[in-house]
Formats: C-alpha cells, structure tokens, sequence
C-alpha cells in the first residue's frame, strides 16, 4: 500500500471532500461511499494531475508522500472497458433436500454460477492489476511552454557591463599593439624645441601661400543618389601645370628669400650663440650651436618681413610690387602675422636659454 494513500485513508470524510472541492474533483456519497473509495478516486486524481497541482501549497502534504504499491482490492469497482454483460439466473435458496428440481439442472445451474464468479473475479484482478500499473508508472509531464519573461534591469546592466568591458579590452590591445604611447611621447619630445615651433611657423606660411597660387580646377561631377538623397558633387583638382609660369615663381620665389634663406643668412653669420658657448669650454653645446643661431633668425625675418611686405621693399628692384602684394595677402595674417611668428620664435629661444642655465 502507497504511503500517500494511507495518508488519505487516515483522513476524515470532511478533510477528504475538502480536498476534492479544492482539486476540483466531483464526489458524492452515492459514487464513494466509503472513505477508502473515495481516498482512492483522490489518489488517482491526484497522480494524473501532479503536473497542475505538484506545486500547490495546498496539496504539499500528498505530494510530499511517495508512491508506491498497488491499491487495496474493491470488489464493488469495474473495470472502466465496456463489456457485455452476463446474464445471471436467480440463484435458488430452496434446500437441495426440499427443491422439487431434477438434480441434472441443479447441477447445470451450480455449474453456471461458478463459471460466473470465476468471470467476475479475473475480472476484478485485470482492473486491480492495471490500477496498479497505472499507480506504479510515473504520471507524463506535459510540457508547457511559459511565456517568455522581459529580462530585469540588473540582467541588462550585467549585460552591458560585460559589453562595457570586452569592448574596453579590445581597444587596450589595439592600443598596445599599435603602441599609440609611444608614438605620441616620440612626437612630443620632436615638437619640444625652438626649431620645431619655427619649422611649424614657416610651413604654415608655405602652405597658405601654395594654397593661393596653385588654383584648383573643375575635373568633373560625382554623380549624386536621388533615393539616397546624396546631391551632385563637384570634383576639382590643384592646377600643378601653373608650375610652369613666372606668376607662380615670382611670389613664391619672394617668400622663400624673405623667409628662409636671408633669416637663415643673417643667423648663420651672426651666431652670437657660438661664442658664449666657447667661453664657458662645453664642446657639446658648441657642437649643437655651431650652424645657426634660432634668436638671430626671428629677429631677422621680422626685420625683413616688416620692410619687404610692410614698405614695399623691391630687394633693390629684383621683386615687383606685383609679387610683393601677393605674398602679402596670400600669407595667413599678412605681414603682421609673420611678425607674430618671429616673436613666438623669440620668446621661445629666450625661454629655451633660460632653462639651460
């Protein structure tokens, strides 16, 4: 016997019935009329049903309780399968001593009745023995596909978390193998001189000039996507066959006396750095100061450029005002603009020598 229908058993007719109201089974007296039929309607309700009420509260004490063993014979239960049924004869109460019948048919009828109940009884056992298999064998689990549940917010901020850092990862490694570091404190230590602040002053010069002087001309149209609402683009190109004429070399020409080649003259001859380094005996300065001197250089390019450009000094008539004009306006703040730039050289040669002291 099963421990859970013992649990049943145990229980009051009230108890029971409670349970089956609340399992929604249907019960009367008149189909359970003893406790023990109706603990076994329940224990087969139940067992069918675990899936829908396992997880009930209300019904832990039953499924807490194993299953096991066949339920006790009922003599009143059928078998659930249709079957003809068997016509019996009245059975007689007369005493053989007293029936008037021939002892032939009292043979044949006591005959027919014992083939009756040995119908009846291996029928009781089928059903008792399928019963028992139906209790043994663990009810089929259904599976119910439960609506998907919206993730909570901690889940979507672990998720981004995790994200966060994968993609952090990848760019340390990028970071690493590219050795952007590297490169940039190598950068720093270039532009960290006084000749790098002029080298940058004169090609800033250098190319808003070219800028000016090369013309860009029309080479054709991109076509544009009206479905992708991209508009016609003009394709134009610098003109390098400009490089041919004297408009072009006359003013670039003037740039580069006024600018490098007459400061850098002006700073090579008049070194006033070489000296100071020779009186104080240190071969290494002298050596890094010999060619020119970067004071020498801005003070000169600002003189030069104030008189060309600022006076329209013709070099004694080897430049045209023409040409001087151009440089001027083609230059990014004009003439006083490489003013600007030889006082930033100063101020910095000034700063350079200061710290070296």
């Amino acid at each position: 016997m099963s421990t859970r229908f013992a649990y049943l058993k145990g229980c009051k007719r009230g108890v029971l019935e409670e349970l089956a109201s609340e399992a929604d089974l249907y019960t009367s007296k008149k189909d359970h009329p003893t406790i023990e039929k109706l603990a076994i309607a329940l224990l087969e309700h139940f067992d069918l049903h675990e899936n829908t009420y396992k997880r009930d509260e209300r019904f832990t004490e039953i499924y807490s309780r194993p299953t096991g063993g066949a339920l006790p014979k009922t003599p009143g239960r059928r078998s659930p399968v249709k079957r003809s049924p068997v016509k019996k004869e009245p059975r007689s109460t007369e005493s053989p001593l007293t029936s008037k019948t021939p002892r032939s048919t009292r043979l044949t009828r006591s005959q027919t009745a014992e083939t009756e109940e040995s119908e009846s009884t291996s029928e009781e056992s089928e059903v008792e023995a399928s019963l028992a298999v139906e209790v043994k064998s663990p009810p089929t689990r259904q599976v119910i596909d439960e609506p998907a549940l919206p993730p909570s917010p901690k889940d979507v901020t672990d998720a981004i978390d995790q994200r966060t850092q994968v993609v952090r990862k990848s760019i340390s490694e990028k970071w690493e193998e590219f050795r952007v570091v590297e490169h940039v404190h190598s950068l720093r230590s270039k532009l960290s001189s006084v000749k790098a602040i002029e080298s940058l002053v004169v090609y800033i010069e250098g190319l808003t000039l070219l800028y000016d002087l090369i013309p860009l001309r029309y080479m054709g149209t991109f076509p544009g996507v009206p479905q992708l609402h991209i508009p016609q683009y003009p394709v134009k190109f610098f003109d390098m066959f400009v490089m041919l004429d004297s408009t072009f070399w006359a003013p670039f020409s003037l740039w580069l006396v006024t600018s490098v080649f007459l400061p850098m003259a002006f700073a090579y001859f008049f070194n006033i750095s070489l000296n100071a380094a020779q009186t104080r005996d240190r071969p290494y300065a002298v050596q890094q100061r010999l060619d020119f001197d970067p004071l020498m250089f801005n003070i000169s390019k600002a003189l030069i450029a104030y008189l060309v450009y600022g006076t329209h000094f013709t070099l004694f008539g080897l430049f045209g005002h023409l040409s001087i004009e151009r440089v001027n306006m083609a230059v990014l703040g004009q003439w006083p603009g490489m003013l600007i730039g030889a006082s930033i050289g100063v101020v910095g040669t000034l700063y350079e020598a200061i710290l070296r002291r």
